[in-house]
């Protein structure tokens, strides 16, 4: 994994230290990232000590097709074979899901690029909270205001 990689997990992991820390159900906490996805490659952002119940809001964009998905750590290690993940779906430009994280431990969040011989540009952003949906679960427009735009 890149370095860019390892700090987002770090940034990531801070997130949900600080959701899973807070008294208060209804604070959410949010990271944003841009990665340069190879042709043929895949990319994961390992998600650290996640609670049961959190609820993940996740958005996003691409400059082509790519597969995501949310797996367990057993599913990721069993990687492209997966069982049964949390969330598995297809990214044509743009997508925005929401999961509640179904176990304690951690999870990956997988870029799957091995169908595609370009390399694509994929910008994602991660809103969690402790317990319900996040208001809003759909982020917004701006990359600048950590969100997603057009």
């Amino acid at each position: 994994m890149n370095t860019a990689l390892h700090s987002v997990g770090f940034a990531l992991c801070l997130l949900f230290i600080a959701v899973c820390a807070s008294p208060a159900p209804a604070v959410a906490a949010e990271a944003a990232m841009s990665v340069d996805l190879p042709g043929g490659k895949h990319k994961a952002v390992r998600l650290r000590n996640l609670p049961k119940g959190a609820i993940m809001a996740v958005a996003v964009q691409t400059s082509g097709p790519i597969t995501i998905s949310l797996l367990s750590e057993l599913d990721y290690r069993r990687f492209p074979k997966v069982e049964d993940p949390v969330f598995l779906g297809t990214v044509e430009r743009k997508l925005s899901f929401t999961v509640s994280i179904p176990a304690a431990g951690n999870f990956y969040l997988v870029l799957d690029n091995r169908r595609a011989e370009d390399a694509r540009k994929v910008k994602f952003l991660i809103r969690a909270q402790r317990g319900q949906a996040p208001e809003g679960t759909q982020p917004g427009a701006d990359p600048k205001k950590g969100e997603l735009g057009t």
